[in-house]
């Protein structure tokens, strides 16, 4: 890496890098227009307009109307930084020594240790190209170290509290926890190596760098076929919406994003969808980030209760989480899971051995994932089974509504009042999962009574 320094230069890296350190932004008028030469000029190309808004919040916007499954970013190999890159560094015996390096980092049996060891290592990365003032990339990263960061971890105690949520809240501490022991570990080995020249780094600066890698960062299919986080210079720039239809693949070396069938009119906003998988929970854990529109929440189901009954689920294939989104679903709400839960054990013996025969077992899976009710009298599943398994559903619908301190008229009114940004991406959190959750139990409640009035109506009064 080069370490070429004027007067200048040393007062733009200082001030960046001690405004890194506290957390605040100081980005300058000109910051983006050297970011947008700095990417033209290494061969980056988008259809759009790069610029901060008025809440200092970086957007692009389309110079010309794109056309559907048109290219709108395309960023070549030498821009993007991930693992392999920055092991390929003048860094990368120093990470070696720190057992940083991708092969090391993947021994972790722990999950969570080896996502925040991998994000650790780009922040390293990234705050050793900006200490050394590395021409190669500190355009870009300039525009990155200013980000503001909202990720849940980075949360205190008293904001997480409003997202009344006890499970989001336990992962955001273990993310917390696991970030702040790893960087009190390396911190101390870091200056004792001097690779700052002297500036020792401590660990608050090392997990705030963590968390705008994090921020900025996405899972890009690597050469190997397996994800990894990745720096996209440009696309961190796309202004956040669940639902929008965007895709990105490589082609030539070259990374591209864009639109499925949609076209982009001239000035509108470019948008990207952070996580692809729309489980608004974890975009929000990750990259501190919520929109209402679109916004799914995915929830795990009750354990299955014997060890045949979780073969019987297998062989079935069923998922083991209910989709809160707008349109519901019987199927998407898990109750093919819950007509499992309903049987008797007897009866899920009976259906394990028939399910050892392929076409059996073709025929029991439509059965149990069915999106209408199966109210017809039925060897492998009745109609009282069917009102067990709503019952069961409606529950666990209830259960999840347990420990809401408010009611939705009191988050709105809260809404309706200038908050802080956190409260604020909190209560609209909280208050969509409560009107999804509401609906389901609504939908899943009215269909009981009406399961039961057909069952009792039938031929065969099976209650």
């Amino acid at each position: 890496m080069k370490a070429k320094f004027n007067l200048a230069s040393v007062l733009v890296l200082t001030v960046n890098f001690v405004s890194f350190l506290k957390g605040k932004e100081s980005k300058t008028s000109s910051d983006v227009d050297e970011f947008r030469k700095w990417f033209d000029d290494r061969g980056g190309k988008c259809r759009c307009k790069f610029f901060e808004r008025k809440d200092h919040k970086l957007a692009a916007v389309a110079d010309r109307r794109i056309e559907d499954k048109e290219s709108i970013l395309m960023v070549p190999e030498s821009l993007r930084v991930n693992s392999a890159a920055i092991e390929k560094s003048t860094i990368g015996p120093t990470l070696e020594q720190l057992s940083l390096l991708q092969h090391q980092i993947l021994k972790h049996p722990d999950y969570l240790e080896r996502q925040v060891m991998q994000l650790m290592q780009m922040a390293i990365f990234v705050l050793y190209s900006i200490h050394t003032s590395n021409e190669q990339w500190l355009p870009y990263l300039n525009i990155l170290v200013n980000h503001q960061c909202n990720a849940l971890w980075m949360w205190s105690e008293e904001e997480l509290s409003e997202l009344q949520n006890e499970k989001l809240m336990e992962r955001a501490v273990d993310w917390k926890e696991t970030a702040s022991r790893l960087a009190a570990n390396i911190t101390p080995k870091l200056n004792s190596f001097g690779l700052f020249y002297g500036k020792e780094l401590t660990p608050e600066t090392l997990i705030n760098a963590v968390c705008a890698i994090q921020s900025n960062s996405y899972n890009i299919t690597s050469h190997s076929g397996h994800p990894v986080w990745t720096l996209v210079p440009g696309l961190n720039m796309f202004t956040y919406r669940p639902s929008v239809g965007g895709t990105w693949w490589t082609k030539g070396g070259t990374l591209r994003y864009r639109y499925v069938n949609t076209t982009i009119e001239e000035g509108d906003t470019i948008f990207i969808d952070v996580n692809p998988n729309g489980d608004s929970v974890q975009t929000l854990l990750e990259y501190g980030l919520f929109v209402s529109e679109g916004s799914r929440f995915f929830t795990p189901l009750p354990e299955q209760k014997s060890r045949m009954r979780r073969r019987f689920v297998d062989m079935l294939k069923l998922k083991n989480k209910i989709i809160y989104r707008e349109k519901f679903t019987f199927k998407a709400a898990g109750l093919p899971s819950y007509r499992v839960q309903a049987l008797s054990d007897k009866e899920i013996d009976d259906l394990v051995r028939a399910g050892s025969n392929p076409s059996k077992l073709s025929e029991l899976k439509k059965i149990f994932n069915s999106p209408s009710l199966h109210v017809e009298t039925n060897p492998s599943y009745s109609c009282k089974d069917e009102v067990v398994a709503l019952n069961l559903l409606m529950l666990h619908l209830r259960d999840e509504m347990l420990g809401r301190t408010t009611g939705i008229p009191q988050d709105e009114k809260i809404l309706s009042r200038d908050i802080p940004t956190r409260q604020r991406i909190a209560v609209e959190f909280r208050l969509k999962f409560k009107k999804l959750a509401i609906n389901y139990l609504d939908i899943t409640s009215a269909r009981a009574i009406e399961t039961k009035r057909e069952c009792l109506s039938g031929k065969r009064d099976e209650l």
